[in-house]
């Protein structure tokens, strides 16, 4: 930001598979010191490492861990060789208590092989919790949500929870994400962008906003962006 001479207010910092929980850290880091970004997107997020580790499984076929998510015990055991957790839920959760203005996008994929799109709904919970003094219980949760909720065919559907016109979480479940090509994943990455800009009612109006989708440029607003690289 001192760098690039860009306010935090200018900027949509997005975060992919592992990359959502650095993203979760950086955000909550600048959110306890009184900035809040214009935006932030978490794309095939997960709750933490420990939750992570107990249901995962390679390319969606082997769960090697899973007999640790299934007992309670195993899964302390996991999580005391944990140097590390990366509490994407906690630190959403802060973010959201401490943050002035926040536009939250959760976004994941159904047929995720590696990161099932259940931590999304975790962290969506969490966010959505912390926007209550004392957090709801699970049934009057599920009943605010399915209102604010919308089929979007296929699978796939959008919740939204607006605390206030200036808190605003929005969960995105697509049904496939998996086998996209790499001209329909580029796609789908700039129109989520694309929707960010337009529900902040940021600049489109020249290159370096919505022709800096097209072309990969970024000037106002700026995307930052971490997580693995894009396929």
């Amino acid at each position: 930001m001192q760098v690039a001479q860009v306010p935090p207010e200018r900027i949509v910092i997005v975060g992919q598979s592992l990359g959502t929980a650095v993203t979760s850290a950086v955000v909550e880091h600048f959110t306890e010191k009184g900035m809040d970004f214009a935006g932030v997107v978490l794309v095939a997020g997960f709750t933490s490492i420990p939750n992570l580790l107990t249901g995962y499984s390679i390319l969606g076929y082997i769960p090697i861990l899973s007999p640790f998510g299934t007992h309670p015990a195993l899964q302390r055991l996991l999580a005391s060789y944990v140097v590390d957790e990366w509490p994407s839920v906690t630190r959403i959760a802060n973010i959201v208590r401490q943050s002035k203005k926040l536009r939250l996008f959760i976004i994941h994929s159904k047929d995720d092989p590696e990161i099932p799109w259940s931590h999304s709904e975790g962290l969506f919970a969490a966010a959505a919790n912390a926007t209550t003094d004392g957090g709801m219980d699970t049934d009057l949760f599920q009943k605010i949500k399915a209102r604010s909720t919308t089929d979007m065919g296929d699978g796939s559907f959008i919740s939204t929870w607006k605390a206030s016109s200036d808190k605003i979480i929005r969960e995105e479940i697509v049904g496939h994400g998996r086998k996209l090509p790499p001209a329909t994943f580029h796609t789908r990455w700039s129109l989520t962008i694309y929707r960010t800009q337009q529900d902040l009612d940021l600049c489109t109006c020249c290159s370096g906003c919505s022709e800096g989708l097209r072309y990969g440029r970024w000037r106002y607003p700026t995307a930052m962006r971490v997580g693995r690289p894009m396929r």
